[in-house]
């Protein structure tokens, strides 16, 4: 994931120790929109590690609000000039207010896949340049995306359905980090999320949950099955390959859980659950 500096910004200026309430979560809230998107909050309100540290709860609604925006892009430009150039053009989108932040992640880490061992793959994941695996990666990632967008976007629970995916498959980073040691010894990107991780976390999950069975009812229910069940052999892999998991394992998930929430909703349209 991106680096923490640019949801904290340059100049710190944190609340005193013990302060809390409910400035502290509306910074807390401040910080999840600057840490997953391209907003230009940072201009007006300074966040720092702390006020990220309180973000983790709000990360399911800022991906609800992504995966909005995704969708309110793909159906206005699919009713004019049909549903692949909708796909492509709500992809462009999905990146310019993101800032490619999960897709720039899914490169590095399956460039680090072909390394022979740990230290290895903590390195590439490193380095700016891009090699063979991370394209490929990315590539069938676009593509991927592209046909799911193109094939639900005239569904009439499209809206919704990219709604639930993006707060669904933003419990990626939270769960894992709650879960898993960060695999980097001197600590890295994220790791300020780490902090009071287990309480915000069972927060972040309610959330998550009461938004997909408040927009899609029992296939909201299914759809967090899915993706709350993939969190398991997820880090199971990244226990293991990497000793835990960085700021690109982090967003890597977030890319492989909106897939895999997509296809599962394609699943469920065609199963009937979904209209």
């Amino acid at each position: 994931m991106a680096d923490a500096a640019r949801a904290t910004g340059s100049a710190p200026l944190s609340p005193p120790p013990g302060r809390g309430g409910a400035a502290a979560e509306l910074r807390g809230a401040a910080a999840s929109l600057t840490f997953l998107t391209r907003l230009p909050l940072g201009s007006a309100v300074v966040l720092d590690a702390p006020d990220l540290s309180r973000s983790a709860p709000y990360f399911p609604l800022v991906g609800a609000g992504i995966g909005g925006l995704v969708a309110l892009v793909a159906l206005g430009v699919a009713g004019v000039e049909g549903p692949l150039l909708g796909a492509v053009v709500a992809l462009a989108a999905y990146a310019g207010l993101t800032g490619a932040l999960h897709l720039d992640a899914v490169a590095d880490t399956f460039d680090a896949l072909g390394t022979r061992t740990r230290e290895e793959a903590l390195r590439v994941m490193r380095e700016p340049t891009v090699g063979a695996f991370g394209v490929t990666a990315l590539v069938l990632d676009l593509l991927l995306w592209a046909a799911l967008l193109a094939t639900l976007v005239h569904r009439p629970s499209f809206l919704e359905v990219l709604l639930t995916v993006g707060a669904l498959s933003r419990l990626g980073p939270v769960v894992l980090l709650a879960a898993l040691p960060y695999a980097r010894p001197h600590g890295g990107t994220g790791t300020a999320l780490a902090q009071g991780a287990s309480v915000r976390a069972i927060v972040a999950v309610v959330i998550a949950l009461a938004l997909a069975v408040l927009l899609l009812g029992t296939a909201g229910l299914l759809l967090a099955a899915v993706v709350l069940v993939a969190l398991v052999p997820l880090g199971l892999g990244f226990r293991r390959w990497l000793g835990g998991v960085t700021g690109d394992a982090l967003g890597c998930s977030v890319e492989v859980l909106e897939i895999l929430g997509l296809s599962t909703a394609v699943a469920l349209l065609a199963a009937g659950i979904l209209r």
